[in-house]
C-alpha cells in the first residue's frame, strides 16, 4: 500500500512538472485559440487578423514598452497555441535584449544569428534578420509536440 502511494505522488508530480508551459505576457502558451485570444484582450492587445487557412492570429499591443505586432500560431486539430512571433516597431536592439533578459530573468546566448534564453517548457529566440524588423520567437514544448501528433 506505502508503494502504491508514493507511486501515485510520484505520478501526480511528473504531471505536474510536464504541464508546465512557457508564458508570454504571463499568459501560458497553451489552451485553444479563443481563450488565448481573450487572455490576449485583457492584456491589452488587439486581434488584427485571423488567418484561419494559415492557422495564426495576428495582435498588436505593447510587449517588454515597445509597440508590436504579434503572430499566434496555433495546431490544425485542437487549435492549441504553440508558438509566439513578436515583431517590435522600432526598438534599439541593445536596450531591448536588456528588456528581454530582465522580463525572462535570465542570460542569454549570443552568436550569428541573434540571442536565445534556456528555458525548461520551451525556446525564447530573438533574431534581427537584414533589412527586415527584428524578431522574438517563444515556443511551446508541449505545444510544439502537440503540433508534431497532430501532423502525423
Amino acid at each position: 500500500m506505502k508503494k502504491l502511494l508514493i507511486v501515485l505522488v510520484l505520478c501526480c508530480f511528473s504531471h505536474m512538472v510536464c504541464a508546465q508551459h512557457i508564458e508570454f505576457k504571463n499568459i501560458p502558451l497553451n489552451g485553444e485559440i479563443l481563450d488565448f485570444t481573450e487572455k490576449m484582450r485583457e492584456g491589452g492587445f488587439k486581434l488584427q487578423k485571423k488567418m484561419t487557412d494559415d492557422l495564426y492570429y495576428i495582435y498588436k499591443g505593447t510587449f517588454v514598452g515597445n509597440s508590436a505586432y504579434v503572430r499566434v500560431d496555433y495546431t490544425p486539430k485542437t487549435h492549441t497555441v504553440y508558438r509566439i512571433q513578436v515583431t517590435p516597431k522600432h526598438v534599439d536592439i541593445p536596450t531591448y535584449v536588456d528588456s528581454l533578459t530582465t522580463h525572462y530573468g535570465k542570460e542569454y546566448v549570443q552568436n550569428a544569428k541573434g540571442y536565445q534564453w534556456s528555458c525548461e517548457y520551451g525556446g525564447i529566440y530573438f533574431f534581427t534578420p537584414e533589412s527586415k524588423d527584428p524578431t522574438l520567437v517563444i515556443m511551446d514544448a508541449v505545444g510544439i509536440q502537440k503540433l508534431k501528433e497532430e501532423r502525423e
